[in-house]
């Protein structure tokens, strides 16, 4: 059992977001905290489990009383398994699940986001959670996954996240490595979501829906199109990716090397491109992603803490995180 007290001023810079939003996302933030983690870690290996279980639970209040620029609780929940299916296969899986609630004078996030003063006291951009990259979900790229803004499809975290990891693990056997290169078979679900209560397991959000300026007419550069319903990018899914990895085993921890496709990539809205006149369009994202990790052993060792799955921009406080290591 772990307890702490944090306290960090965050900036954000190089927003890609309206300059009507960015007073509300671009303010420096105050982050001051109590916690406490419990981990209950029974793998044979940190590095490289075979065989055994990680558990993690961690609890952290945030306050404006005590400093801090917004009023949150913050829950992270991790069990992961690893059970041997032979001598030389193993299953792993991870389930990881957190939740940011606001209280006091802190409000829930909206979609889109207010511009028009008083803006609304929100958890900070960089507390906000996020997912995607090769330690939390392998179909997204890295911190790309969750709600967007409703006008340039950045991402900007949500309030929920649920995480599920499932993995097969083999040796492949060649010349001269050895038994050094294995392989993986994976599936990777879940998403970031604007709040706890919209997790849901749908298979795709509702689709935006686009007009032209002229009906009838084709869309083009002088018939610009623009989002008229399912506009706000909130993106509250369950996503699916399935892959195939590569695990080489170093002294200080596995290189993994995955490529991840996923089954449902969801539709979101954009500026058009080259163009003067306001128009919008939709978009999705690539669907194959490739992503490398190097899982040391010194960090296996603490419970595999990181800020990968937490946030973009800082880490705050031990945030279990590898996909399944």
């Amino acid at each position: 059992m772990l307890f702490r007290y944090v306290f960090r001023k965050v900036t954000v810079s190089n927003l890609n977001i309206p300059a009507e939003e960015v007073p509300l996302f671009n303010q420096p933030t105050l982050v001051s905290e109590f916690g406490t983690t419990y981990v209950r870690d029974y793998r044979n290996n940190p590095a490289d489990a075979t065989k055994g279980s990680f558990n993690t639970v961690d609890v952290s209040a945030a306050a404006t009383s005590i400093g801090s620029s917004a009023s949150f609780l913050r829950y992270f929940v991790q069990n992961s398994t690893y059970t041997p299916l032979s001598r030389n296969w193993n299953f792993a899986r991870s389930l990881r699940i957190g939740i940011l609630q606001p209280y006091g004078n802190t409000v829930s996030l909206s979609f889109p986001a207010p511009t028009v003063a008083p803006l609304p006291q929100v958890i900070p951009l960089p507390e906000r959670l996020f997912a995607g990259g090769g330690t939390s979900i392998r179909g997204f790229a890295l911190n790309q996954a969750g709600p967007r803004d409703a006008l340039t499809g950045f991402p900007v975290g949500g309030q929920a996240l649920v995480i599920l990891n499932q993995e097969i693990r083999f040796p492949l056997k060649l010349p001269i490595i050895g038994t050094k290169l294995g392989g993986a078979l994976f599936y990777d679900g879940g998403n970031v979501y604007s709040r706890a209560s919209r997790v849901t397991l749908r298979w795709s959000p509702p689709k935006p829906v686009f007009v032209a300026a002229i009906p009838g007419q084709p869309p083009g550069p002088f018939n610009p199109t623009r989002c008229v319903a399912n506009c706000t990018n909130e993106l509250n899914y369950f996503s699916h990716t399935v892959g195939f990895g590569l695990r080489y085993a170093t002294p200080i921890g596995p290189i993994r090397i995955d490529l991840g496709y996923q089954l449902n990539p969801a539709e979101f809205v954009i500026p058009c491109q080259n163009t003067r006149v306001f128009c919008q369009q939709g978009t999705h994202l690539q669907k194959f992603q490739y992503s490398s990790t190097w899982a040391r052993a010194s960090d296996a060792e603490l419970g595999d803490f990181c800020g990968d799955v937490h946030c973009a921009g800082a880490s705050a406080g031990p945030q279990p995180c590898a996909g399944c290591d």
